[in-house]
């Protein structure tokens, strides 16, 4: 059996217009992102996207509407070096396995890669938050 990527899956999905889950290469009946491999495991330079409950997408805390998802990332893309060109996805749902291809094909379309934030060690900012110190002033 054959597992697509999500940007092949994303578009089959459009043109079967039922239900199926999206795989990434390798993996069998999921539906997520996988984390980032070289050279993109030393991006410093991120667009982080949020899949927020309410659904939509956030890129670093700006609101980004779907049908202008590939026009965003590739005019990021196009100043960044091949090496930068990674989108990571701050959580990555697996019920929200359309909105997760979309951002796979937009990244694809645009040169890169969209990677899961957390399967690549970029921590939750809840879990960066609730680590500091509370006891800093004398």
């Amino acid at each position: 059996m054959r597992t697509l990527g999500l940007a092949r899956c994303a578009t089959l999905l459009a043109l079967l217009g039922g239900p199926a889950t999206c795989a990434p290469a390798g993996q069998l009946a999921t539906c997520s992102l996988s984390a980032a491999f070289p050279p993109f495991d030393r991006v410093d330079n991120t667009l982080m996207f949020e899949l927020p409950d309410t659904g939509g997408f956030l890129a670093n805390g700006v609101a980004i509407q779907a049908d202008s998802l590939e026009v965003f990332v590739r005019g990021v893309f196009q100043r960044r070096a091949e090496a930068s060109r990674a989108v990571f996805v701050r959580p990555a749902p697996s019920d929200r396995c359309s909105d997760l291809a979309l951002l796979s094909t937009a990244a694809e379309a645009a040169g890169g890669h969209a990677f899961d934030a957390r399967a690549s060690g970029w921590p939750d900012p809840a879990i960066v938050v609730d680590s500091l110190p509370t006891d800093t002033v004398p």
